[in-house]
């Protein structure tokens, strides 16, 4: 298995591919059978590249920071594919040493995508794409966190982000942001629920 800079890199260039073939939805030149074989695949070789990273040596310090920090970038890029969101929050929750620490660097993904802009949508469509991220981003945290989190002020603080999709107009987004609530109950204190 190559090192993790070298892993990162190919997946970064697989990612950006793959997002700007997404972007690029008018292409004539593929039919629709075309463009689900190309996106399946592309998507098969990102998340071959994050399994491969997770597999390889995130033991040393060095490129278990790197993985880290593409794994960041990665899910906090609004234009990233849904379909590695899970690989990634799966495999940044393994290359932690600690649960508090994965969790603090969720809490600063989760301000990035309020600030990401990159998208080309207009501003209700960025609005619904962030807290879609947002919902799945902690769904995902949340299934993959232990109960000794309970009472840990940063998956506290993470209710913040809960909240608005819960009260959303948009049902999808609120039948998520429930899903996801009833989760983050699982892993809080009874105070903090009844609050």
């Amino acid at each position: 298995i190559n090192d993790i800079p070298t892993l990162c890199n190919l997946l970064n260039s697989h990612v950006d591919k793959l997002i700007e073939f997404n972007k690029a939805e008018d292409d004539e030149d593929m039919n629709a059978d075309e463009r689900d074989e190309f996106e399946d695949a592309q998507n098969f070789i990102c998340l071959q590249l994050i399994h491969m990273a997770n597999a390889s040596e995130l033991q040393e310090e060095g490129s278990r920071r790197h993985f880290i920090s593409i794994m960041r970038s990665m899910l906090s890029r609004l234009a990233t594919p849904d379909d590695l969101v899970d690989a990634c929050v799966k495999t940044m929750a393994l290359a932690h040493d600690a649960e508090s620490h994965f969790l603090q660097t969720i809490s600063e993904i989760l301000v990035d995508i309020e600030d990401d802009n990159s998208t080309d949508h207009d501003e209700k469509a960025i609005v619904v794409v962030r807290q879609m991220r947002t919902i799945s981003i902690l769904s995902f945290v949340l299934e993959n966190i232990g109960g000794k989190m309970v009472g840990n002020p940063i998956l506290a603080s993470t209710l913040q982000h809960l909240l608005p999709a819960v009260t959303s107009k948009n049902a999808v987004i609120r039948e998520h942001g429930v899903i996801c609530l009833s989760k983050f109950c699982l892993l809080s204190e009874e105070d903090k629920i009844m609050d």
